[in-house]
């Protein structure tokens, strides 16, 4: 079974490069999800399955899918805590909070998935920059509106959502145990 969804994610990776359409993100991210469940290798690959997971679901809130992110989320409160709070509008610097730079790039992710597709060898193509940045912007369409739910926070952060910016950029929504004023991080992609 495994190595007919492996072929089949290398004849699809083959033909859509890049990516054109948010359906060939889902199904990219639907196929990668069964290998990480048949190889049995969650561990390994924990923020690919959560990414896909979270393609998948309009909400994320299950505490076993949450545990990997703590650390990152960790960083990101902190990061937000030193920087203090900005309104809609503002952009916040780019030296400012590498755990939001790192979550709203998706980098951490692309770093994983990539070793991911070097341990059952398929095609590397998708993580050149251009192919790269086409899957990553109908992602983050994909995950827009899909909040991720902490509801045992560690931290002060309760819900972490994506938001429609404009092109090229992307927002990140980032909401309080206390209830106070949303963190927008407005980023560059």
């Amino acid at each position: 079974m495994e190595g007919e969804i492996i072929q089949k994610l290398n004849d699809f990776l083959n033909e859509h490069s890049p990516v054109t359409k948010e359906c060939q993100v889902i199904y990219l991210m639907v196929e990668i999800r069964k290998l990480i469940e048949i190889f049995n290798n969650r561990s390994n690959y924990s923020t690919l399955f959560l990414y896909c997971n979270w393609t998948l679901h309009p909400i994320i809130d299950r505490t076993n899918l949450l545990k990997d992110m703590q650390d990152l989320i960790s960083r990101i409160d902190e990061s937000i805590q030193a920087g203090g709070k900005f309104d809609d509008k503002q952009l916040v610097p780019s030296d400012f909070g590498s755990s939001l730079i790192e979550f709203s790039s998706l980098g951490r992710l692309k770093e994983n998935m990539q070793a991911f597709f070097n341990s059952i060898n398929l095609p590397l193509s998708l993580f050149e920059d251009v192919n790269w940045g086409a899957f990553r912007n109908h992602l983050l369409r994909v995950l827009c509106e899909q909040p991720i739910i902490f509801k045992n926070p560690s931290t002060n952060i309760k819900s972490i959502c994506f938001k429609f910016a404009n092109v090229g950029a992307v927002q990140l929504q980032v909401e309080f145990v206390d209830n106070g004023a949303p963190f927008r991080y407005i980023g560059t992609l």
